[in-house]
């Protein structure tokens, strides 16, 4: 049986036209196709609120993630409103359906892929507030459809860098990666060797149950732990709290690299014995020569690491990799640590849409290379 017989006889277990009507009933407007409506753009629905597009091959097969991972939902919902998104709740959990949900589509896992119902909370408004600091007590409240991007930008603007915000996943630096998403998977980041992940920092989380009332999930809850990792399946994000962290002042900031990946691994391992963990550590490889900005800085690069931290933890970082490795080094201004940042994040896109093997790029984290390097080197003496 192939997945689409596999996927209808699935459908057919389920009381779609019970759940739809009684959607309509709760003032939603079903649609199914697109094409006449654009025939007549005054006509033209609205895809977002109290729209329920059913069986909508054309926005179902656009509704993916960059892991590329997807299934056509039967239908898709993008509430404006919670009183909106708490109708959807319910009433799927009413019929049993399954359902899914979400956010900037940055995932790597292919999370919401579903057959069933997908709701796309890139629209959802919150009904407290977008979001503030207090900087007395050094928190952030957030609505879970906020840019990890915008805050990596306005904690420190705001706070006149007293603060920065924790969680900083690479792939924020250019993908739309949201509050919801990485509360949702406990995501890490370039800073995650200092930091931790999200878990580290959260104070306490406002979420969505299955019957549709809202509830605050604080630290010392025994559930706090499932929502957090539990990719939607426990509550849906809908606004958190965030301690924010104080960096040092007058952070500097280097690149090293180099061509021998094996000595790069031991360089690592020795500067993880020393526990020497600066604020970011993005580490990137590649069998072939590193491709854009790194590409600049040797012909013969296969690896680089970006630091920034203290001028001692960033020295001690250079001092133990030169003792241990051949390679060479940068220091860099804040804007040209940010764009190496920004070329690092653009690789995660390479590595998931091409299969071409010379254009394979790996780029573990800190967190990434805290064991012994013995299964890098045995892929790489191959």
């Amino acid at each position: 049986m192939n997945r689409r017989d596999l996927i209808l006889k699935l459908n057919q277990k389920f009381q779609w036209i019970e759940f739809t009507n009684e959607m309509e009933e709760l003032g939603f407007i079903k649609h199914e196709f697109i094409s006449s409506a654009l025939s007549n753009p005054q006509k033209t629905p609205i895809n977002s609120g109290n729209v329920m597009l059913v069986e909508n091959f054309i926005e179902g097969g656009a509704i993916k993630d960059t892991s590329l991972l997807h299934i056509n939902p039967y239908i898709i919902f993008r509430p404006l409103t919670e009183h909106q998104l708490a109708d959807i709740v319910k009433t799927s959990n009413k019929y049993e359906i399954p359902i899914t949900f979400a956010g900037g589509k940055t995932g790597l896992s292919g999370a919401y892929a579903n057959f069933g119902i997908i709701v796309d909370l890139a629209d959802l408004q919150s009904e407290i507030i977008e979001y503030s600091i207090d900087l007395e007590k050094g928190l952030l409240d957030v609505a879970q459809g906020v840019l990890v991007s915008d805050l990596i930008k306005i904690v420190p603007r705001l706070s006149k860098g007293r603060y920065i915000f924790p969680i900083q996943p690479a792939s924020a630096f250019k993908l739309p990666v949201r509050i919801g998403g990485i509360i949702s998977t406990d995501a890490s980041g370039v800073t995650s060797g200092k930091l931790g992940s999200v878990i580290d920092w959260l104070e306490n989380v406002r979420i969505m149950n299955p019957n549709g009332k809202c509830t605050k999930i604080f630290k010392n809850d025994p559930n706090f732990n499932k929502i957090v990792r539990g990719n939607g399946y426990f509550g849906i994000v809908l606004n958190a709290t965030f301690k924010l962290y104080q960096p040092d002042e007058n952070l500097s900031q280097v690149i090293i690299f180099g061509d021998d990946v094996n000595l790069a691994f031991s360089g690592l391992q020795r500067v993880l014995d020393e526990k020497i963990f600066p604020l970011v550590s993005e580490f990137v490889i590649s069998p072939f020569k590193l491709p854009g900005k790194f590409a600049n800085l040797s012909e013969t690069i296969k690896w680089a690491t970006l630091i920034q931290g203290s001028l001692s933890e960033a020295e001690s970082f250079v001092k133990i990799m030169e003792n241990n490795t051949i390679c060479s080094k940068v220091w860099l201004n804040n804007d040209e640590f940010d764009e190496y940042l920004k070329e690092r994040s653009t690789y995660a896109l390479l590595v998931q849409t091409a299969d071409k093997s010379s254009d394979y790029i790996a780029f573990p984290g800190f967190e990434d290379v805290l064991s012994p390097p013995n299964t890098y080197q045995k892929y790489y003496r191959q």
